[in-house]
């Protein structure tokens, strides 16, 4: 072990000593467009992120990007061709598209950005029709920290192989009211707290969410479990499904007391209030499933990945970086991707416990 120590030393010299920059003498990468839009029908707007690619030595600060200015946007629609872009809106480089018409279902939709710098990236995709979901009940019970739902699915999808990304959430207000007793009992001191929480586990003992995407619950009896849950449109129809949230560290209406050794005491009184459940029954195209997931695989994130990151806010920072990209893009002449995410959401007011 001596030995060891005495040699180290000398090892870190030599590394020091042999430390010198090594030219690159690989083939130079010109900067290319990279976007990202999702289409969703009977929408009237898109949403574009449109940036570059950095070749790794050129960019020495991933934070810093360059805002692409003016660029060229068209929108074509094969069904459709009056539709035109009436206006746009940008905001770095987020671009909101405002269209003639609204966009329709089973339409392709052919992207087309040019830059005189950084060319021409071409993109389409199909757009997907809305899965109807009809709410039919909701009942909060707090005692069982949870909200169920029941929905009524359609009895088939015109496109039986279409993935449908279920993802539900909910928020809650705690309102803490602390008072403090001096050892007479008499008050010294109350404040109220307010803290709001948002709970995003979702589950549910139907059968058609029997997949490996969403894992089973042993002690539940539940598949999920986890912030989404995702559906086979040719395992329709189910009428009446039923998704269960979970409010996890919600108790409807608690009081702690703590007495101390000086005679002074604490009350704490909790209540909370179910504000609102949204519910967002997404139908997404081919395209859409292939780069959620070939995203996922490159960041090594679980099946709660939809709800980690905004997977298209990062794409630009993983091009021209010093590794290749494995992620899926249907974009010529740039990066990138166009995809059909048609959603339907559901918004539920205010639940009273039962």
């Amino acid at each position: 072990m001596k030995r060891l120590l005495y040699i180290l030393p000398f090892f870190f010299a030599a590394l020091v000593s042999c430390e010198r920059e090594i030219p690159y003498n690989g083939e130079y990468q010109d900067p290319k467009l990279v976007i990202h839009a999702a289409l969703n029908a009977e929408a009237d707007t898109i949403i574009c992120n449109i940036d570059r690619s950095y070749f790794f030595l050129e960019r020495t600060n991933p934070y810093e990007k360059e805002t692409i200015k003016n660029p060229t946007i068209e929108v074509q629609s094969a069904q459709n061709k009056s539709l035109q872009i009436v206006s746009r809106y940008q905001k770095g480089n987020e671009h909101k598209i405002y269209l003639s018409h609204p966009l329709q279902a089973n339409d392709t939709i052919r992207l087309i950005v040019t830059h005189p710098k950084y060319g021409t990236a071409v993109a389409e995709d199909v757009i997907m029709p809305k899965l109807n979901v009809t709410l039919k009940s909701s009942v909060w019970e707090p005692k069982k920290k949870q909200c169920r739902f029941v929905f009524e699915l359609p009895d088939s999808y015109p496109m039986p192989q279409t993935k449908i990304c279920l993802q539900g959430e909910a928020f809650t207000s705690q309102i803490r009211i602390n008072t403090q007793y001096d050892k007479d009992g008499i008050i010294t001191s109350c404040d109220t707290l307010v803290q709001d929480r948002r709970h995003v586990m979702i589950r549910s003992k139907n059968t058609i969410f029997a997949s490996q995407e969403n894992k089973f619950n042993t002690e539940t009896g539940c598949f999920g479990g986890t912030a989404k849950l995702m559906l086979n449109a040719d395992k329709l129809p189910a009428k009446d499904v039923e998704i269960i949230l979970a409010l996890d560290y919600l108790s409807y209406d608690t009081t702690v007391v703590n007495e101390y050794s000086t005679g002074k005491k604490r009350i704490s009184y909790s209540t909370y209030t179910l504000d609102t459940c949204n519910f967002t029954f997404s139908a997404q195209s081919p395209t859409c499933t292939l780069y959620m997931n070939s995203m996922a695989a490159y960041w090594g994130l679980g099946e709660d990945y939809y709800d980690e990151m905004d997977l298209g806010a990062i794409l630009s920072d993983m091009i021209g970086m010093e590794e290749p990209v494995a992620v899926y893009s249907n974009v010529e002449g740039g990066y990138g991707i166009l995809f059909s995410n048609t959603q339907n959401r559901i918004n539920i007011p205010q639940l009273l416990p039962q």
